[in-house]
């Protein structure tokens, strides 16, 4: 019996070597092990010695796939994974020799093809030191399900270059994954991103399935790409933080949604500067991540941020942006970078994060108007103005924490600014309330300036406060009718005792009692003719 069973596999071997090429030895050994995939494809419609140049390419490339096979087959039962890893190679060519049969492989399939079977050796490569993970199963099914749409997608036609930039960044994607996957298991993570990256590629494989993507579409793909892979780089060294997973989840919903909007069409210029914006914001927050987790401060700026880069996207969704809501959004912009540039070195203070909540609060109001229309030129000047404001008080913030002084100085534009836009939505702005905004910017800006060698002196406060106290007054009155004459005579009068004396050019230092009461009795009529101090 001996004899005969090595008779029988030397006349087999003979059988084997005499009339099958070496890419024939491999289907053969393919058949031996029992892949009923390969035997499906050898039942008569395929003759080996038909098979084309390029279904000769394709089985070369899996040989090593199925010579590693044979190898673990040869030291005992192949594990489950590697029966499992077997069958998807089975299966992918299997697919690709349906599609030779019919005619040659296009460019795209055959790049398909290779970068499908790079990824397969690479799991074989891990599968030989152990069983695989979870993670690796996971990861060579999602592979596997994106190449069978990919080619369902070709039998049809060549895949688009967009199509093929697309699955060819899934592919580096999925080995940063799997290298990742080599030292150990993925971490949930990991996982979620990889899950993320995959929802993401299928999309935009949908899209791409009706025709080429858009450029658009193809710059939102290069974006993103380079996102996921800052985060996996960060995951290298450890699980993801709870801030960098939340930055992930964001970056992902910006751009399923710019994707929803350039499924109809191309995206507006405006749409694509916010995008490519939001993009930067989200790189420089994952740069801060990377040496340590996201401060509270950092977190709550990147999640107003993304609530701002929502509403401006909303609104484009029916239009282009109009050129306030661009420019709001440019200053915006500015105002983030600086408050993150400043959290890289620390903790924004309770001063910095009051700014930046209020800024967003005038934005939200500002970008609520324009829905309905374009900003009125009021509209825009007061928001470039509040814009100057905080970028001023974030600079003085960069050396120190803001004094008293400068936080109520702060709070009180905010409530101004707050009030004048209320009244604007309305209508424009009426002369006397322009006049008004200005003067008080220009008041407020010197009182920041002197604040920021010191603190305001108790007459410096006192004369802002009531400068104040002025202008809402006077704002009140104007929300009913206009300002009389008379009113619009002693309010420009008070505005310029007031520039004088936040100035310097009156030093209230050296004021008695006496004078100071003086000088609020006479505030407007001091031209600088009437000297304060000794005589």
């Amino acid at each position: 019996r001996t004899q005969a069973t090595t008779a029988s596999a030397t006349i087999r071997a003979a059988i084997d070597l005499a009339g099958v090429s070496a890419t024939g030895l491999l289907y053969l050994a393919q058949i031996s092990m029992g892949s009923t995939a390969v035997q499906k494809t050898l039942s008569g419609t395929i003759a080996l010695s038909a098979l084309s140049e390029e279904a000769r390419l394709l089985l070369s490339a899996v040989s090593e796939t199925v010579q590693k096979s044979i190898a673990f087959r040869a030291t005992g039962g192949a594990t489950e994974d590697q029966l499992r890893l077997l069958g998807a190679v089975s299966a992918t060519v299997l697919r690709a020799v349906n599609i030779t049969a019919t005619g040659s492989l296009t460019a795209a399939q055959a790049a398909m093809l290779g970068a499908s079977s790079g990824t397969v050796q690479r799991l074989l490569a891990l599968a030989a030191t152990g069983t695989l993970s979870t993670d690796q199963k996971t990861i060579l099914a999602t592979a596997a399900a994106t190449v069978t749409r990919a080619l369902i997608l070709s039998t049809t036609g060549a895949l688009t270059s967009d199509q093929r930039a697309v699955l060819l960044a899934e592919t580096a994607n999925i080995s940063r994954g799997l290298a990742l996957a080599a030292t150990g298991a993925l971490s949930t993570d990991q996982r979620s991103m990889l899950a993320a990256v995959s929802a993401t590629v299928t999309r935009q494989l949908a899209l791409a399935a009706g025709g080429a993507l858009t450029t658009d579409q193809r710059s939102m793909l290069l974006a993103s790409s380079g996102s996921v892979a800052r985060a996996l780089a960060l995951t290298a060294s450890g699980a993801l933080t709870g801030d960098q997973r939340s930055m992930i989840l964001a970056d992902s919903a910006s751009i399923s949604r710019a994707l929803a909007l350039t499924a109809s069409g191309t995206l507006t210029s405006d749409q694509r500067t916010m995008l490519l914006s939001g993009t930067a914001y989200i790189a420089r927050v994952l740069a801060m991540a990377a040496i340590g987790t996201l401060s509270t401060d950092q977190r709550s700026m990147l999640l107003a941020n993304s609530a701002s880069v929502s509403r401006v996207i909303a609104l484009s969704a029916g239009g282009a942006l109009t050129t306030d809501q661009r420019s709001m959004l440019l200053a915006s912009s500015g105002s983030v970078a600086r408050a993150l540039a400043l959290t890289a070195s620390g903790a924004l203070t309770g001063d910095q994060r009051s700014m930046i909540l209020a800024d967003s609060a005038s934005i939200s109001r500002a970008l609520a108007l324009t829905a309905s229309g374009t900003l009125t030129t009021d509209q825009r000047t007061m928001l470039l103005s509040g814009t100057a404001y905080i970028a001023r008080v974030l600079a003085m913030a960069a050396t120190g924490t803001l004094s008293t002084d400068q936080r109520s100085m702060l709070l009180a534009n905010s409530a101004s600014v707050s009030r004048v836009i209320a009244l604007s939505a309305g209508g424009a702005l009426t002369t006397d309330q322009r006049s008004m905004l200005l003067a008080s910017s220009g008041s407020v800006a010197r009182a920041l300036a002197l604040s920021a060698s010191g603190t305001l002196t108790t007459d410096q406060r006192s004369m802002l406060q009531s400068g104040t106290a002025y202008i809402a007054r006077v704002i009140a009155m104007q929300a009913r009718g206009v300002l009389t004459d008379d009113q619009r005579r002693i309010l420009t009068a008070t505005t310029g005792a007031v520039e004088r004396t936040v100035n310097g050019l009156v030093n209230l230092s050296g004021l008695t009692a006496q004078q100071r009461v003086f000088l609020g009795a006479i505030s407007g009529s001091s031209s600088g003719t009437l000297t304060l101090g000794g005589s």
